[in-house]
């Protein structure tokens, strides 16, 4: 998807082999955690967590094209972490975002994210468990 991929901070054109080969490495990975969630009973997003050197969670998500404007991306942030604490407990949740992704940033504060910093294009957003903007 062009999209993700201007969004993302590796812009290149990935390979459906390279893609296949990676995402088979992330599934079989311990410190790797994925959810594709569903709308209307259709795979529209993906949640992805990677426990960093630090022990911290690193949350990368998208959304696909049909669904993209809809609101869903601050719910399925909230229900990925949901389950990322059933799973890894009280984590530290960090999120890198490029400044120009405005919808992904919009997205992480509704979700209780809180920009910690911001250098060289790149900011980098931290989970508040407790600064949730949207209740829903």
């Amino acid at each position: 998807d062009p999209l993700v991929r201007e969004g993302s901070f590796n812009s290149s054109i990935i390979s459906k082999e390279e893609h296949h080969n990676w995402f088979i490495l992330k599934l079989n990975d311990i410190n790797t955690l994925i959810w594709i969630f569903e709308f209307n009973k259709t795979p529209s997003g993906l949640v992805r967590f990677e426990k960093n050197s630090e022990g911290d969670a690193i949350i990368s998500y998208q959304l696909s094209e049909a669904v993209r404007g809809k609101k869903l991306a601050t719910k399925m942030l909230k229900l990925g972490i949901l389950e990322l604490e059933k799973l890894w407990g009280e984590i530290k949740v960090l999120a890198f975002t490029l400044e120009k992704n405005i919808a992904s940033i919009k997205s992480l504060k509704k979700a209780g994210f809180s920009l910690i910093s911001s250098k060289e294009g790149k900011n980098v957003f931290k989970y508040e468990k407790y600064k949730i903007k949207d209740k829903r």
